[in-house]
């Protein structure tokens, strides 16, 4: 952990600046200058919300907002332009945290907009 510390209160901005290279808490803890136990215990303490929740919650914005710019993108391309692996991510992610793939996810926000 050779890097300088970040002001916990800066956090959310450094996940914003670099959602495409933090994909674990661990990762965002690192790139804050934190132990993952110690970035864990003053994210909840600041924030209230432990940085896994947060960490899902912003992912799955993002998600949204490539599938607003992009409705016909197909799981690929918006897996790429988050920072996932591939389409085989970007199901696992969603399926695992909000139980439903992408077809059901655009179905919804195309609901939501109408």
């Amino acid at each position: 952990m050779g890097k300088r510390r970040t002001h916990i209160s800066e956090a959310i901005r450094v996940l914003e600046n670099n959602y495409l290279k933090i994909l674990t808490v661990y990762e965002w803890a690192d790139e804050m200058g934190y132990s993952r136990s110690y970035f864990c215990r003053i994210f909840k303490k600041e924030f209230g919300i432990n940085p896994k929740d947060k960490l899902k919650a912003f992912r799955l914005t993002i998600i949204k907002e490539e599938v607003r710019k992009s409705p016909e993108a197909i799981g690929y391309e918006i897996a790429v332009n988050i920072g996932l692996a591939d389409s085989k991510s970007l199901r696992k992610f969603l399926y695992t945290h909000f139980d439903k793939n992408l077809t059901a996810l655009k179905q919804e926000l195309a609901a939501a907009w109408r």
